[in-house]
């Protein structure tokens, strides 16, 4: 086997000085190396074309973790692919760093943004896409650019079928455009006075704010949907499946007799 010299040199052109890696390809002048290649080079290396040395592989070594040999394609097409055949997905981050939660959260909020739009603007009709983000005030900051996706998503999804679905016990840190974009709220208790002030700024939620702090009764909560102009007190009851089965029954046979 002949060992190849992947060592960097200089060479003279136009009176313009380029670095050559190794071998030189067939067009005289380019690098035999590619561009992609060069940089998996520097990274093993740890030190760029002109000898300054950066963190290299070292700087990713953390993230292994979060990464496996078995896979051979990216989470995100794999989700897309599964949203495209109507499935659920849900994705647990709870695990990792809040950097790689807000990361990744953000990128696949993206390309499902994207993708939408994409299809919308291509004259297709997108399919209906529902997000729900759990402790929202962690991954949608209060001091995004209303560029950014998450704001974009609130204001712009629902034309390109996104509905956008979120939890948080803390409004006050949320982005202000997407509660403004707030089409559906459920509210049930609120034991923070800032929290219950920006949630005042809303429709008549402020005739609320006092019972809003006291009442901690599972399962009240005040609702104000885009059918509704005012805020309804409702008492929402325990979702058990078997006992909707029996009222199915009954109404069944209340239709029979």
């Amino acid at each position: 086997m002949r060992k190849v010299n992947l060592s960097l040199r200089k060479t003279q052109k136009d009176s313009s000085q380029q670095y050559v890696i190794g071998l030189e390809s067939s067009t005289k002048g380019s690098s035999w190396v590619d561009p992609v290649l060069e940089a998996y080079l520097n990274l093993m290396a740890r030190e760029n074309n002109s000898g300054q040395s950066f963190g290299g592989w070292r700087a990713i070594q953390k993230y292994r973790d979060y990464h496996s040999p078995q896979r051979s394609s990216g989470v995100i097409d794999e989700i897309i692919t599964y949203l495209d055949e109507g499935k659920i997905v849900i994705l647990d981050l709870s695990a990792g760093p809040g950097e790689i939660r807000e990361v990744l959260s953000k990128r696949i909020a993206r390309q499902i943004f994207e993708r939408q739009m994409g299809t919308m603007h291509a004259g297709k009709t997108p399919q209906n896409v529902v997000l729900y983000v759990e402790e929202a005030h962690n991954l949608i900051g209060k001091k995004a650019d209303l560029t950014d996706t998450w704001p974009r998503i609130a204001k712009e999804g629902a034309k390109a079928s996104i509905a956008f679905v979120y939890a948080t016990q803390e409004p006050s840190s949320v982005h202000p455009n997407i509660l403004a974009n707030t089409e559906n709220w459920f509210v049930t208790h609120l034991n923070n006075d800032d929290e219950l002030k920006t949630l005042g700024k809303f429709y008549d939620f402020g005739d609320f704010l006092r019972s809003l702090k006291a009442a901690q009764d599972v399962g009240f909560a005040r609702i104000k949907t885009l059918s509704s102009p005012f805020v309804i007190p409702t008492q929402i009851n325990r979702f058990t499946p078997e006992k909707i089965k029996e009222q199915i029954e009954e109404i069944k046979k209340k239709r029979s007799n």
